[in-house]
């Protein structure tokens, strides 16, 4: 009754890249535990990597919802945005995320998913505005 254990191993499936192995396992944590905020975070990043892009965003946004804390669905939902060359949206997802985790400004300076965006003015004002 407990789903932690299968979002674990569910992890460890995604990453050695055995995507439909994860997703089975991550359903059945979910079916165990329909509001782990955790759980349903992982889901949106097997999503995201099976090429789901807007059942992964749907995802993320639930995991806001269940935890306003968690700053990782704020950063895949920034970068989500951000490959399609959605300034305005990833925009305020980027900011929540580094206020919730510093350290995501200086992932976002590196990470290949905001090259889209990565010259815009209000990026760069973004990643140079001094901590929160």
């Amino acid at each position: 009754t407990w789903g932690r254990p299968r979002n674990d191993i569910a992890i460890l499936y995604r990453e050695d890249g055995q995507l439909s192995l994860a997703l089975d396992q991550v359903l059945l944590a979910l079916d165990m535990d329909p509001r782990g905020a955790v759980t349903h975070y992982n889901y949106g990043v097997i999503l995201d990597l099976s090429g789901r892009h807007n059942e992964a965003r749907a995802q993320y946004q639930l995991v806001i919802e269940l935890d306003a804390n968690l700053p990782e669905p704020h950063y895949n939902l920034a970068c989500s945005y951000a490959r399609t060359g959605d300034l305005h949206t990833a925009l305020p997802h980027l900011n929540r995320a580094i206020r919730l985790q510093e350290l995501f400004r200086d992932e976002s300076k590196e990470d290949p998913d905001f090259d889209a965006i990565r010259d815009e003015p209000e990026f760069i004002a973004l990643l140079k505005a001094p901590p929160p």
